[in-house]
């Protein structure tokens, strides 16, 4: 029974659900629309804002998307996934998998941030 309402929930949510860009940008316009309703704001100056802004994020993301790629590249050499591989094989039950995951995961982060989410997810 509850596999079948957990089915129908999947339907509606995936039939339903908007995509995340749409999301963005329904957000976005909303946003902009109390903006002027509620400060001294043109609309004019909100999308000078908003485009101002929007563009000063793109050097922090593209150092997000950098670490997240050296992490990868780093987790998938062969000395890396013999490491991940040899601490895969401890932990025998649910809590120590739990300890190990994090514990490992907070070890990689010393070195690399993207590797420490990566190796965490093998």
């Amino acid at each position: 029974m509850l596999h079948k309402i957990g089915k129908k929930l999947c339907y509606l949510a995936e039939k339903y659900m908007p995509e995340p860009f749409t999301l963005a940008i329904f957000i976005t316009f909303f946003i902009s629309i109390i903006t002027v309703v509620f400060t001294k704001s043109t609309t004019f100056q909100v999308a000078e804002y908003w485009y101002k802004d929007f563009w000063s994020f793109l050097p922090f993301s593209m150092q997000m998307c950098m670490i997240l790629v050296t992490g990868y590249a780093l987790s998938t050499t062969v000395p890396i996934k013999k490491v991940i591989q040899t601490i895969a094989c401890l932990p025998t039950t649910n809590a120590q998998g739990a300890f190990v995951v994090s514990f490992t995961s907070i070890v990689f982060g010393f070195i690399n941030w993207g590797l420490a989410l990566i190796v965490g997810a093998f």
